[in-house]
């Protein structure tokens, strides 16, 4: 009686080990865990629709993101471009 119950409990044991591996499995191989970019200013991370906490659109890798409004003038800033060789300043 007390071999079957061992051989019981192990069994368990095994089953239990066996079902908790498959829940800590890494993720498939084609799968890649989708990661969102930050913001270049702020350094948030940026949402994919443009919503009332995000209103400031930024491209990145040719893909729209939104951004907080505070660094829209740092955006703007970033993004002017520098003056041609040779210009003159009035």
């Amino acid at each position: 009686m007390i071999r079957s119950l061992f051989r019981t409990g192990s069994l368990a044991a095994v089953i239990l080990l066996m079902a908790m591996s498959v829940f800590a499995a890494p993720p498939a191989k084609g799968k890649a865990a989708v990661k969102a970019p930050s913001c270049p200013v702020c350094h948030m991370k940026l949402s994919a629709k443009k919503t009332a906490a995000n209103p400031i659109a930024v491209k990145i890798n040719g893909k729209t993101y939104y951004c907080c409004s505070k660094c829209a003038k740092e955006m703007a800033a970033m993004h002017k471009k520098a003056p041609a060789k040779g210009a003159v300043k009035k």
